[in-house]
């Protein structure tokens, strides 16, 4: 099911098509030139396309209990099939990404507990994306990247930080997506 909602981006190399966009003319010639002349099939190209990398920050404070764990199965599920960087927050930003690499979910999410130390505390959303946009986002949103906050938005910070905090994540990446 997962598979189905992939966002999937046009490279700029091409490939081997059936019905491609045009014609491939480096083939066209070598097919031809094995045949003498006599080649009837004009093959074509087309742009190939590649899964968009994810970027998911998760919200483990207190009040997120309940669905940190879902997301982080979300995150696993995704991290399959894409490049997905995983970072958590309550009182700070962790990087948790290289826990995604275990093939069982029970061994990834031991792994995320050792990585996360504030699991279950307090809130600060705004002070979380600024660090990773300081820290984090001109390394990893280099391509086009889907980023999906996952927080309930209970802030115990300044607004304007957060403000502002969001404001800079989305220049950063081709879509932010607050869960």
């Amino acid at each position: 099911k997962l598979k189905s909602a992939v966002v999937k981006d046009r490279n700029r190399r091409w490939k081997a098509s059936q019905s491609g966009e045009i014609l491939d003319l480096r083939r066209t010639i070598r097919q031809s030139s094995r045949s003498l002349g006599m080649n009837v099939r004009l093959p074509k190209k087309t742009r190939s396309l590649s899964a968009r990398s994810v970027v998911m920050l998760l919200d483990i404070s207190g009040s997120m209990a309940r669905y940190s764990r879902a997301a982080l199965h979300l995150a696993f599920l995704l991290s399959k099939d894409r490049p997905v960087s995983v970072f958590t927050f309550g009182t700070r930003l962790s990087n948790i990404s290289q826990a995604f690499r275990h093939k069982d979910i029970d061994d990834a999410l031991n792994e995320v507990t050792r990585l996360a130390p504030d699991w279950e505390g307090g809130t600060k959303i705004g002070e979380a994306i600024t660090e990773f946009n300081l820290l984090w986002a001109r390394r990893i949103l280099v391509r086009k990247s889907t980023v999906f906050l996952v927080t309930d938005g209970l802030e115990r910070g300044s607004p304007e930080v957060l403000a502002s905090a969001i404001g800079r994540l989305v220049k950063f990446s081709s879509e932010v997506i607050w869960l």
